[in-house]
């Protein structure tokens, strides 16, 4: 039986991939003001010490580089530490070519630069949505296959609220302020909320539930 094997890539389209998501990953690093010189990464540069960017900021590159390229990238793609090996998943996962991908969405004008450097992740929000509140911030995959657009403005506006939430139950800076979604708006809206109200978010997963020979819940046990 013949083994499959991935479509070859040219040298020349392995590089224009690779340009092409360092150029999302500068895009992050201007609008977060986070790490060195966007225009100083390159594609060896990792992206956790040179870039800043955290898991929160990671799950949100993913995305972009999604509708980007027009290509659903693996969860093991959070796991890449540079531009390289972004480029390569992907390369991966197969699609349309780079050159070909939103070719019918109208390009974003240029972002503005913001006032000052910002020190957190919400308030490089906050800066943001006061200056570009209609541009988008992330694009988010629904269940039906399709996409939904979330903006700087709405994003803030919904974690304000979030926030108000929080410390009308009592919640004080920095309170620990536990996080149990999946990856999605719910969970932006939410992390970024807690970081509004002076709290810290700490993301865990759903505690699983072991079923005993007998059927009883195993985790309910003492």
């Amino acid at each position: 039986m013949a083994e499959a094997t991935a479509p070859s890539v040219s040298a020349r389209d392995e590089e224009t991939i690779e340009e092409r998501v360092l150029e999302v990953v500068r895009g992050m690093m201007e609008e977060l003001g986070a790490g060195r010189a966007p225009r100083a990464l390159t594609a060896r540069s990792s992206l956790e010490r040179d870039a800043g960017l955290g898991s929160l900021e990671r799950v949100e590159l993913l995305l972009r580089l999604e509708a980007a390229f027009g290509r659903s990238l693996d969860e093991g793609a959070l796991q890449a530490d540079t531009a390289a090996e972004l480029a390569r998943a992907v390369r991966q996962a197969g699609g349309p070519p780079a050159a070909s991908a939103r070719e019918s969405a109208p390009a974003l004008p240029a972002a503005s630069p913001l006032r000052a450097t910002a020190s957190t992740v919400h308030g490089a929000l906050w800066q943001r949505a006061q200056s570009t509140p209609d541009r988008p911030h992330v694009y988010m995959r629904e269940d039906d296959g399709g996409e939904a657009t979330l903006t700087y403005g709405r994003l803030l506006g919904d974690a304000a609220a979030v926030a108000g939430g929080l410390r009308e139950r009592g919640v004080a800076r920095g309170d620990a302020v536990a996080l149990m979604l999946p990856t999605g708006a719910d969970f932006l809206r939410s992390f970024q909320g807690i970081l509004i109200a002076g709290a810290v978010p700490v993301p865990i997963y759903p505690q699983l539930s072991f079923k005993n020979v007998d059927g009883s819940d195993a985790s309910s046990s003492p």
